[in-house]
């Protein structure tokens, strides 16, 4: 009952040099079967600069798969077969596969490119499982599970990493690099995004915020909030209210520990001197200590991004973050994520619950017959 509009692929290839090599593809599509469409969708893709006059001019055409009775392999030389082929490739590729809030996103990729859904979610996970060998990773369960950040939409991760990363490295400290493998004979396909340095920042404590957006990513009021809407400025302020936090806590440990010198008033004079020398010491270096600690970071920003909400540039995003958070947990490159990320492998996060849900083949479980064709015929396996 739904279509798929538009299909965003982001790849990461670690080089010899240690830098991510990058490319970005979003590809525009057009069922060839009637779907549903919700006009306030129609709006944010509006809103967002997505053109339905290129998607019905040169949409890549596809058929999606509908019902199990009706499944047959697609044809290699069916004209409709190129998205299916993509995909094919993919699963063939054996590489780690990254999504943020990737539940909805896996159901229409099988649907739609691959084979008939399934009617029960136990088979759809054992089909995933087979599918995707080397892990689906999900952005946003690492962020709400792991790295527990105040907000885990997606726009909001991205930032913090891209500022983060852009610290570490002014810092000299490790960090990522990456370089974006652009084709100048197809200059005329290649859809340009503005990731300049933002202008010098504003005073952010004079702005006022809005909440809803801060915490959810998203404003009803939209375009018409009077509150701001700025990323940056949503983290800078997050980052004062942090500081300040961290600077209160340790004036009140400085005060304790004061407390308990002064309740120390039983000894002798010389006794008395001795120790109030040692604790004055004592005192000195943890207040150097705690300057140090509590320094205003420097506030250089990473790049500022336009034109999101592109499926292309969100795919972009999430391989980004995981990329980052994946090189300060383990540093071993991608090659490892299957071995090092367990933690992270096949953990999908779902709106309101508390637990994420977890990818596996269950042993009461067989996968769908649908799936088992199909993968057979891209693997030449039984």
């Amino acid at each position: 009952s739904r279509g798929v509009v538009s299909l965003g692929l982001a790849t990461f290839r670690l080089s010899a040099t240690r830098c991510y090599n990058v490319a970005v593809y979003n590809l525009m599509l057009l069922s060839e079967c009637e779907y549903m469409v919700e006009p306030s969708s129609l709006q944010f893709l509006l809103q967002h600069g997505f053109d339905f006059n290129k998607q019905y001019r040169d949409g890549i055409r596809y058929k999606p798969f509908k019902v199990q009775e009706d499944f047959k392999l697609p044809s290699p030389t069916c004209p409709t077969a190129s998205i299916e082929s993509l995909c094919s490739s993919l699963i063939r590729s054996h590489k780690p596969i990254v999504f943020h809030n990737g539940f909805i996103d896996l159901a229409f990729l099988y649907q739609h490119f691959y084979a008939p859904l399934p009617l029960k979610l136990n088979t759809f996970l054992a089909d995933l499982s087979e599918i995707f060998v080397s892990g689906i990773f999900d952005t946003k369960y690492v962020a709400e599970f792991y790295s527990r950040d105040e907000a885990s939409y997606l726009h909001y991760i991205f930032r913090k990493r891209q500022r983060e990363n852009s610290k570490m490295k002014l810092k000299g400290e490790k960090h990522i690099d990456v370089m974006f493998d652009v084709e100048t004979s197809n200059s005329g396909c290649i859809d340009w995004v503005c990731c300049s340095t933002p202008s010098p920042p504003v005073d952010a404590s004079t702005v006022t915020v809005c909440h809803q957006y801060a915490n959810h990513g998203y404003c009803h009021a939209g375009s018409l909030c009077p509150a701001s809407h700025d990323i940056d400025i949503i983290l800078d302020q997050q980052e004062t209210t942090r500081q300040a936090k961290q600077a209160k806590k340790q004036r009140k440990r400085k005060r304790k520990s004061k407390d308990k010198a002064d309740d120390q008033d039983t000894d002798s004079p010389s006794q008395k001197m001795q120790k109030s020398s040692e604790s004055e010491g004592q005192f000195v270096h943890v207040s150097e200590c705690q300057t140090m600690n509590t320094a205003s970071i420097d506030d250089t920003r990473g790049t500022l991004v336009s034109g999101g909400h592109r499926a292309g540039f969100d795919a972009y995003m999430a391989g980004f973050c995981l990329v980052f958070m994946a090189e300060m947990e383990l540093g071993g490159g991608m090659v490892s994520w299957s071995e090092g990320l367990t933690e992270w492998r096949n953990r999908v996060a779902l709106s309101g619950k508390a637990l994420p849900l977890v990818i596996a083949k269950s042993h009461f479980t067989k996968p769908s017959l649908c799936h088992t064709q199909r993968l057979t015929a891209l693997t030449g396996t039984d």
